[in-house]
C-alpha cells in the first residue's frame, strides 16, 4: 500500500513520520514520545514526527492500514482484532512498551478486612461490576474472573468516567479501569474518608495483552533502519 502523505519535510529534509498515539494518558511509556520531540530524540535520527491524537481502539490500527498513519502505539489486542477483519493488514510491532495487561479491578477499601476488601480477583465472588455490559472492560472482567474460578457478577450499568463516583457511594463494588488509574482513583476516595485497592489482571491473566510500538510496513520499506 502506497502511504499517503507520507513526505520529506521542506525544511529539515527528514521523513514525515506520522505516529498515532493511544491512551497517552493512561499507559506507562506512551509519554515518552511528546519528550522525544521535545529533546530533540526525533530529529537526531532524521525523523520529523508528527504526533496525532488517538482516534481509539481499532480505529487507530485501521488508520494505520489504510495509510493515515505511519505508525501507532496499540495493543496486541487490537492488532489482533484488525488482523481479523483484514488479514492483509501490512503492519509490525517494532517494540513492546508493556507485556502484559494494563487492566486492574479496583475495589473500596473496607476496615477489618469485612466483606467488600477482596485482596485478589478469586475473592470477588458475589462482587458487583459497575460498568458497561458491552464494554470491552467488561469482557475483559468477565474473561479474568473465569479463570480465577469466579462466576459472572451482576452488572450495576455505570457510564464510564461516573462508575468510580458510583463505586465510592456504594452502588456497586468494582470498577474496572486501566491499573494507572490507582492514583487518581486513591486521591478522589481520600476526599470521602476512604481507600481505594487495585486488583491487577496480570494476576491471572496470560501474557499475551502486551503494548508497544506498530509499524506499517511502507515505513519499514522506506527507511528499514
Amino acid at each position: 500500500m502506497t502511504a499517503r502523505n507520507s513526505v520529506v519535510d521542506g525544511e529539515t529534509g527528514a521523513w514525515r513520520t506520522r505516529l498515532g498515539l493511544y491512551a497517552p494518558g493512561c499507559l506507562p511509556g506512551y509519554h515518552l514520545p511528546y519528550y522525544a520531540a521535545v529533546d530533540g530524540e526525533f530529529a537526531s535520527r532524521g525523523l520529523h514526527v508528527e504526533l496525532s491524537d488517538p482516534r481509539g481502539g481499532l480505529d487507530t490500527v485501521k488508520a494505520l492500514g489504510d495509510g493515515d498513519l505511519d505508525a501507532c502505539i496499540t495493543s496486541v489486542a487490537h492488532y489482533l482484532s484488525a488482523l481479523q477483519e483484514d488479514r492483509f493488514l501490512a503492519a509490525r510491532f517494532a517494540l513492546m512498551i508493556a507485556r502484559r495487561t494494563h487492566l486492574a479491578a479496583f475495589v473500596v477499601e473496607r476496615n477489618g478486612g469485612q466483606r467488600g476488601s477482596p485482596t485478589r480477583l478469586s475473592e470477588l465472588d458475589g462482587a458487583r461490576l459497575l460498568g458497561d455490559k458491552g464494554s470491552y472492560f467488561t469482557r475483559e472482567y468477565l474473561a479474568a474472573l473465569r479463570v480465577a474460578g469466579v462466576a459472572a457478577p451482576k452488572i450495576v450499568d455505570a457510564p464510564h468516567g461516573q462508575d468510580l463516583k458510583l463505586l465510592i457511594r456504594g452502588d456497586g463494588d468494582v470498577v474496572v479501569e486501566f491499573l494507572e488509574m490507582l492514583p487518581r482513583f486513591a486521591s478522589m476516595a481520600r476526599r470521602h474518608d476512604l481507600e481505594i485497592r487495585a486488583l491487577p489482571f496480570f494476576e491471572v491473566l496470560p501474557d499475551v495483552y502486551g503494548s508497544g510500538l506498530l509499524i506499517a510496513d511502507h515505513f519499514l520499506e522506506r527507511s528499514p533502519e
